[in-house]
Formats: structure tokens, C-alpha cells, sequence
């Protein structure tokens, strides 16, 4: 077997056979008092609290006020009756013709009128 003289083999040696001093050091930090947790430690626990309260805020806070309607839409047979808040009350009708089962009706609103 070679002898053991290298760098690596050294710290072999000192890991495996520690002076007095070192395990003087690492019995008396065992024993000691426990130190307080440091400031680190509590950063993801904020960061939660504050998350949750900012969820919180956005669930709780009030909804939008809804506008009332601007004119209500009804059907009266085949007669579309079209009731504005102001204005006339327009009337859409097939006509004396047979209605066909299937059309297309356009309602355009005025953007704000």
C-alpha cells in the first residue's frame, strides 16, 4: 500500500482524526442556546399573507353598477314590439305574407344614444 502523503489524503486525516479544539467547538455550539430564526426564514410567509390579502381585497370589493336597459325588446306572436325608455315604440311585422320559419333580424344601438 503507498503511504498516504497527498493534499486530499491530509484532509482524510484531519476529518477523520479532529484536534481537541474542534470537538471542543462542536460539542460547545450542540449545547448552546438555540438562535432565533433569522429574518429569511419569515420572507415566503409574507409574501403569502400578502397575497391572500390582496386576493381578498379583489373578492370583496363592490361590483360594477349595472345601467338600466335602454329600450326592452318583445314578441307578441310573430309582431316584434321594440319599446325605447325615450322615444316612439317601433313595430316589426311579417306582413300579410306566410312568415318562413327561419330570417334575420339586425338591431343596431345607437352607442350611448
Amino acid at each position: 500500500m503507498e503511504p498516504l502523503d497527498g493534499p486530499h489524503e491530509t484532509r482524510l486525516r484531519q476529518a477523520l482524526d479532529p484536534t481537541p479544539e474542534a470537538v471542543e467547538r462542536v460539542v460547545r455550539r450542540a449545547l448552546a442556546a438555540p438562535r432565533p430564526a433569522p429574518v429569511l426564514r419569515l420572507l415566503p410567509a409574507a409574501s403569502l399573507i400578502a397575497a391572500l390579502l390582496v386576493a381578498a381585497v379583489l373578492l370583496v370589493r363592490p361590483l360594477p353598477t349595472r345601467r338600466p336597459a335602454a329600450a326592452s325588446i318583445e314578441t307578441v306572436g310573430e309582431v316584434l314590439v321594440m319599446r325605447p325608455k325615450d322615444g316612439p315604440v317601433s313595430i316589426v311585422s311579417s306582413g300579410p305574407e306566410p312568415s318562413s320559419p327561419t330570417g334575420t333580424l339586425i338591431v343596431i344601438y345607437g352607442g350611448g344614444q
